[in-house]
C-alpha cells in the first residue's frame, strides 16, 4: 500500500510543462517549443516544469552554456518596444536544481540575453552545497523586427549543483506604456498594435516646431501631463548653448503673445525618469532665436515622480527667459544627448 501511494507520487511530481516519464518532453527542442507566452501585459507563472529526462540543445548561449533544456516561445511575434522579464528567483521546487535561462530570436540563433545566477535573489536557500544563487532572471527589451522570442530552461552544466530538476519561472511582459511610465493617451509598438495608456493626454507636444502645441499659461502656471518622448525625432535645428544636446524633443508654444517684460519658465524639476534638456525660443529656431537653454537644474533634487541623478547631478531641466519684445515663446523639451 506505501509502495502503490509512492509510486502514484512520483508520477504526479513529473506532470506539468516538462517530461511526463522516463522521455524527453515534448518542448526539448526550440523547434517543439510550447507556444503559451502571449502579447498580454502581465505576469504568467509556468509551473511545474521538469527538466530531469530534457537532453542538451545545441543552440549557443552566452552564460557559459547549458544542459537539460527546454523552451517555450511566444504564440505571435515579439513586437519592439516590449520587454520580457522571466526568473527562477524563489520557485526552484527540487533541491538546489542550478538553473539558466536564455533568450532567443529564433532556433539555431545565439541568446540575446542569459542569465545563470542571479545575485539579487534571496532563494532562502534550499540546501545548495557551494554557491546559493542558483536561481536565474533574465531580461530582454525588444528593438528590432518583430521576431517569434524563445524563452529556455535548463541547467548548469558541470556544476556541483543538480543539472536538472523541477522549477517553476514567472515570465513578465511590459509593454510601451509601462516602460516609459506613460500614463495616458496611447502608443504604437514595432508592429504597429496601438497599446492603450490611459485616458487621452491633452499636453502632448508636437514632434516639430511649426506644429507646436499651444498651451495657456496667462493663469500663471500651466497644466502639466505625462510625456513619452521615446517615439519622438529629433529636431533639425541649430545647437544650443547647453553644454549637450538633444536626443529626442517634443514643442509647445505659448496660446498667446508674452508681453514684454513677463517671465516664462519651464520645469520638468520633479516629473521626470529619465535625463531631459529644455530651451526658449522666440520663434522656431534659427541663430538668434534662441533664448535659454538648461540640461541639468542642479537645484532641484528630483524628489518628484520619477527622480533620479544623471552623470551625477539632476535628471531634470528648468529654463526661465524676460520677455524683451512682446512674442509667442516656443518651448523645446527633450531627452538629452548624454542619456
Amino acid at each position: 500500500m506505501i509502495l502503490r501511494y509512492l509510486w502514484l507520487l512520483l508520477i504526479f511530481s513529473r506532470r506539468g510543462y516538462g517530461a511526463g516519464s522516463n522521455s524527453a518532453p515534448a518542448n526539448d527542442e526550440c523547434s517543439g517549443a510550447f507556444a503559451n507566452l502571449t502579447m498580454t501585459a502581465g505576469t504568467v507563472l509556468l509551473s511545474p516544469i521538469n527538466t530531469n529526462y530534457a537532453t542538451s540543445s545545441p543552440d549557443p548561449v552566452g552564460c557559459g552554456g547549458m544542459s537539460s533544456d527546454v523552451w517555450f516561445r511566444t504564440a505571435t511575434p515579439f513586437c519592439a518596444g516590449w520587454r520580457i522579464t522571466a526568473s527562477t528567483c524563489n520557485r526552484v521546487l527540487s533541491g538546489s536544481y542550478d538553473t539558466v535561462l536564455s533568450i532567443h530570436l529564433g532556433c539555431g540563433s545565439s541568446s540575446v540575453a542569459c542569465n545563470d545566477d542571479d545575485d539579487y535573489c534571496n532563494d532562502g536557500n534550499i540546501g545548495c552545497w557551494i554557491f546559493c544563487d542558483v536561481s536565474s532572471t533574465v531580461t530582454y527589451t525588444h528593438s528590432g523586427p518583430s521576431s517569434t522570442l524563445y524563452l529556455r530552461l535548463g541547467g548548469h552544466p558541470g556544476s556541483l549543483e543538480p543539472e536538472s530538476g523541477v522549477t517553476g519561472v514567472s515570465v513578465k511582459l511590459d509593454n510601451p506604456c509601462t516602460l516609459q511610465r506613460v500614463t495616458c493617451g496611447n502608443l504604437t509598438d514595432g508592429c504597429g498594435n496601438t497599446i492603450v495608456c490611459g485616458p487621452s493626454c491633452p499636453l502632448r507636444p508636437s514632434d516639430e516646431c511649426p506644429s507646436a502645441l499651444a498651451i495657456d499659461v496667462s493663469s500663471g502656471t500651466g497644466a502639466s501631463a505625462p510625456v513619452d518622448f521615446s517615439y519622438f525625432t529629433t529636431s533639425p535645428y541649430p545647437s544650443t548653448s547647453c553644454s549637450y544636446s538633444f536626443a529626442t524633443d517634443g514643442w509647445y508654444k505659448t496660446a498667446a503673445p508674452v508681453c514684454s517684460g513677463w517671465r516664462l519658465t519651464a520645469s520638468t524639476c520633479g516629473y521626470t525618469n529619465f535625463d531631459t534638456i529644455a530651451a526658449l525660443y522666440s520663434a522656431c529656431p534659427t541663430s538668434s532665436s534662441s533664448l535659454k537653454c538648461n540640461d541639468d537644474d542642479v537645484n532641484c533634487r528630483d524628489s518628484g515622480s520619477g527622480g533620479g541623478t544623471c552623470n551625477g547631478g539632476s535628471c531634470s531641466s528648468t529654463v526661465s527667459a524676460v520677455a524683451t519684445v512682446t512674442s509667442t515663446i516656443y518651448i523645446r523639451i527633450g531627452r538629452s544627448s548624454w542619456a
